[in-house]
């Protein structure tokens, strides 16, 4: 997306630029911001209809600390990830500010600086749960990537044969980074619905 606002800015700001006033003013009304009479996406106080930012994004830290039982070492590394959040929902909810962009070219800019903002916060988030998760021990991952299930109310319940169970913890630790990985998708889907 990044790639294509860069390919499209440039041809952008030259047609707009070859526009009159007029052409201008006709191009601007037909923008979604005029359509709602003025109001962008974003609330007019720029919070994104974040009520608490905190709520919004806080990991289930005492669920974590009571399936896990971390080590000190793993704790730190746990305020670490919850504190790469809080500051990528913080970058993230700065660029839903209500933007003064009135021109096309100029809400392309604004669009390009919260592409990079989003990028920022999944590079933050992600090497903040690489580490985290990079601690746990096979079966403290296993336990970690039940609570996203359990929380949303969508595990599977599982009764396997004892003899089944080594065989599931081997294909559960191939699995674990690309699972992590979508843990990293799923948490920045969620920061994206909150900075909508």
């Amino acid at each position: 997306m990044k790639s294509a606002i860069g390919i499209i800015q440039p041809a952008m700001e030259k047609f707009y630029g070859l526009l009159n006033d007029d052409q201008k003013a006709r191009l601007a009304a037909m923008s979604p911001r005029e359509k709602q009479g003025g109001k962008g996406a974003t609330s007019s106080d720029g919070s994104c209809g974040i009520t608490s930012l905190s709520d919004a994004v806080a990991w289930p830290t005492d669920e974590i600390n009571k399936r896990l039982q971390p080590s000190d070492a793993q704790k730190v590394k746990l305020t670490a990830l919850q504190d790469a959040t809080f500051k990528a929902a913080d970058s993230l909810k700065a660029t839903c500010r209500p933007s003064t962009a009135l021109t096309p070219p100029a809400r392309l800019a604004a669009a390009s600086e919260r592409l990079d903002a989003l990028l920022g916060a999944v590079k933050s988030v992600h090497a903040a749960l690489d580490d985290f998760y990079g601690t746990l021990s096979d079966e403290q991952k296993a336990q970690f990537e039940a609570i996203g299930p359990d929380r949303s109310g969508s595990q599977q319940a599982s009764n396997e044969d004892a003899e089944d169970q080594p065989a599931q913890r081997r294909s559960r630790g191939r699995r674990h980074h690309r699972h992590g990985i979508h843990g990293v998708e799923s948490v920045l889907r969620h920061i994206i619905t909150i900075v909508r």
